[in-house]
C-alpha cells in the first residue's frame, strides 16, 4: 500500500505533481512549512468566494439584461446542440451561463458593452474562478487541501499548486494532501481530472463507441439474413446497444457536473422529478419551443437558440395536462423575485424563456439521477469494468486465475455449497492464494459531501459485516480445502478487499482493504 507518510518526519505527504501514470510527493513539514488553521482558511476562502462574486458582478455592468440573457441562453445551447457523443460537450459551457443567468434575474444592468469573443471568454473567466473559490471550500472542509501563506520556498516545492490573491495582496497557496489522489482516480472523466490524462480518458471512449458501432454494424448484416424469430433477438440487441450509448452518455455528463461543481442542490430538481406527469409536462414545453424555433425565420446576424414562449401558451399545457398554472409557475419559473438553482425556465418582461437543448439534457439527468440502476451503464464504477481491471492488474504481476483442476474456468464469481455468497476472484501464484472481493463501497461523484462521506462511514460498516460474516468463513475454507479444492502445493491465503476508492478503515480482523489505485504497489510490496 502506498506510504502516505514521510520516512522523516512522519508527518502526512502533500500531493506535489500529477504524472500521466504516477505522482509526485512531498514533505512541507520538513521545510518548516505549516498549513494555516483550518477554522482561518475557511475564513480566507468565504472572503476570495466574496471577492471572486464582486469582480463577476463589476464585469457584468459593462453589459445591458437583454445582451446578457442573450449570450449565456445562447451559449448554452449551442454547446448541447447535436452532440455526436460526451467528448464533445464542455461542461464548463453549461456551468458559467447558468450562473450568469442566476446574477441576470438576481441584479440589474444596464451596460452598452458588445459582445465578442474576447469579451466571452474573460466573463466566463470571472465565473469559472466563482466555481474554483467554492470548490476549494469544500475542499478544505473535508481536509483534501490545505491553504498556505504564499512564500517562493513554497511555491518552488509545489509550484503547479492554486494561489489565491486577497485585498491588501495578501497570498496564499492550497496545496492538496495526498488523499486528493484517490478522489482523482476514482473521479477521472473527459470534464475532470489532471489534463495530462485527457486524451487516454477519450481514447478509452472513443474505444467504446467504435466497440458498439462494429457490434451494431455485426447485427445489421446478420439481420438482412435472418428468419423471423432471429431478426427479433437481433433487434432486441440493437436497443441494448442503443441504451448503453445512453446510459454511458448521460453517467459521463452527470459526473462531470457533479465534479466540476460541488454543489449539492444545483441539479438537483427535487419538486419536479416527484411527478411524472411534471416531467411529462416540461417535455412537451420543450417540444414547442423546438418547433417554433424551426419554423420562425431569423436574423442571421443575432439568431435566437431559445423561445420567447407566452403565457397563454404556457396556460394552455398546464390545462392540457391538467396542472395548476399557478403551481407550475412556482415550481418551474425563474423570476426576480424567485431564482431557483439552476433556472431551467425564465420569467423575463412578458416571456417565458424556453432552451429546448437544455430541458432535453436536464430531463435526461432527472431520469438518470432517479433511477440509475435501470441504466445499462458499462462505464466502470457501476459495470463489470472494476473487476475486470482488478483481474488484469493480478494476471500483470503473474498471478493466474485459472482453476488448477480444469483449466478452462477461471477463478471468478466462484460459488461453494458451504460458504455464503460466492467469491469474486481467487489469484494465486506458487506462494500465495488471495480471497479477493470488490466493493464498490463509495459511488461518485457526491461523497466529497460531509453527508456522503456519513453515507460512507455507514458502507464502512457494510465492509466490516462483510469481513466478519462472509470474508473470514471464505478465508477458513482456503485456509483448511486447498487439495480439496485442486491445489498441488499449499499456499498462503491472504484476505483483500478491494474498494473503488480509498476508504477509512485499511485493515480488519487481519483483513486488508486496498483501493484499486493502490493495488499493485501493495500486491508487490506484500510478495516481496
Amino acid at each position: 500500500m502506498n506510504n502516505n507518510v514521510c520516512e522523516k518526519c512522519g508527518n502526512e505527504l502533500y500531493l506535489k505533481n500529477v504524472l500521466e501514470d504516477s505522482y509526485e510527493y512531498c514533505c512541507l513539514s520538513c521545510f518548516d512549512l505549516r498549513p494555516l488553521e483550518k477554522t482561518k482558511s475557511l475564513e480566507l476562502c468565504r472572503e476570495y468566494i466574496e471577492l471572486t462574486k464582486q469582480a463577476s458582478l463589476n464585469y457584468l455592468q459593462k453589459f445591458s439584461r437583454e445582451m446578457l440573457f442573450y449570450l449565456a441562453l445562447n451559449k448554452r445551447e449551442m454547446i448541447l446542440k447535436e452532440f455526436s457523443d460526451v467528448t464533445n460537450i464542455k461542461v464548463g459551457d453549461i456551468l458559467w451561463p447558468t450562473l450568469i443567468i442566476r446574477d441576470c434575474l438576481d441584479k440589474s444592468f444596464n451596460g452598452q458593452g458588445n459582445y465578442s469573443k474576447e469579451n466571452l471568454d474573460c466573463l466566463f473567466s470571472y465565473y469559472s474562478e466563482i466555481i474554483t473559490a467554492e470548490n476549494l471550500l469544500i475542499e478544505i472542509q473535508e481536509n483534501y487541501f490545505f491553504l498556505f501563506e504564499d512564500s517562493h520556498e513554497l511555491g518552488e516545492l509545489v509550484p503547479n499548486s492554486l494561489i489565491i490573491v486577497l485585498n491588501n495582496d495578501r497570498r496564499y497557496r492550497a496545496v492538496p494532501s495526498y488523499r486528493w489522489r484517490y478522489f482523482m482516480e476514482a473521479a477521472e472523466t473527459v470534464h475532470f481530472g489532471p489534463s495530462i490524462r485527457k486524451e487516454r480518458i477519450i481514447k478509452l471512449i472513443n474505444m467504446r463507441v467504435r466497440e458498439r458501432q462494429l457490434k451494431k454494424k455485426r447485427i445489421e448484416i446478420q439481420l438482412n439474413r435472418a428468419n423471423e424469430r432471429k431478426r427479433k433477438q437481433l433487434i432486441r440487441k440493437r436497443s441494448e446497444l442503443d441504451e448503453i450509448s445512453i446510459a454511458e452518455t448521460l453517467e459521463e455528463l452527470y459526473n462531470s457536473i457533479y465534479l466540476r461543481y460541488y454543489d449539492e442542490d444545483f441539479l438537483a430538481f427535487r419538486e419536479i422529478r416527484r411527478e411524472k406527469k411534471i416531467l411529462s409536462f416540461i417535455g412537451q414545453i420543450m417540444a414547442v419551443a423546438k418547433e417554433r424555433l424551426n419554423h420562425t425565420e431569423q436574423d442571421k446576424k443575432y439568431k435566437k437558440y431559445y423561445y420567447e414562449m407566452s403565457y397563454d401558451e404556457f396556460i394552455h399545457l398546464c390545462s392540457l395536462n391538467s396542472l395548476d398554472f399557478s403551481e407550475m409557475c412556482d415550481m418551474l419559473l425563474s423570476s426576480e423575485m424567485d431564482c431557483k438553482q439552476f433556472p431551467l425556465l425564465i420569467e423575463y418582461g412578458s416571456k417565458i424563456l424556453v432552451c429546448p437543448e437544455t430541458i432535453k439534457l436536464i430531463l435526461s439527468l432527472i431520469r438518470f439521477d432517479f433511477a440509475k440502476c435501470e441504466y445499462k451503464s458499462k462505464l466502470g464504477y457501476l459495470g463489470d469494468d472494476f473487476e475486470e481491471k482488478t483481474i488484469e492488474l493480478f494476471e500483470s504481476e503473474r498471478f493466474s486465475l485459472d482453476h488448477p483442476k480444469n483449466k478452462e474456468q477461471k477463478l471468478v464469481k466462484i460459488k461453494i455449497s458451504c460458504i455464503k455468497r460466492e467469491i469474486d476472484l481467487l489469484p494465486y501464484n506458487e506462494k500465495y492464494l488471495f480471497v479477493v472481493e470488490c466493493k464498490r463501497n463509495s459511488l461518485k461523484p457526491k461523497y466529497i459531501f460531509d453527508y456522503e462521506r456519513k453515507n460512507r462511514a455507514l458502507g464502512n460498516e457494510g465492509i466490516k459485516d462483510e469481513i466478519e460474516n462472509k470474508h473470514l468463513m471464505r478465508i477458513r475454507y482456503f485456509q483448511n480445502n486447498q487439495e480439496e479444492f485442486g491445489f498441488s502445493s499449499i499456499k498462503t491465503v491472504k484476505g483483500l478487499i478491494v474498494t473503488l476508492i480509498k476508504e477509512d478503515i485499511e485493515k480488519y480482523h487481519g483483513v486488508d482493504v486496498v483501493p484499486f489505485s493502490d493495488l499493485q504497489e501493495y500486491i508487490k510490496n506484500y510478495t516481496t
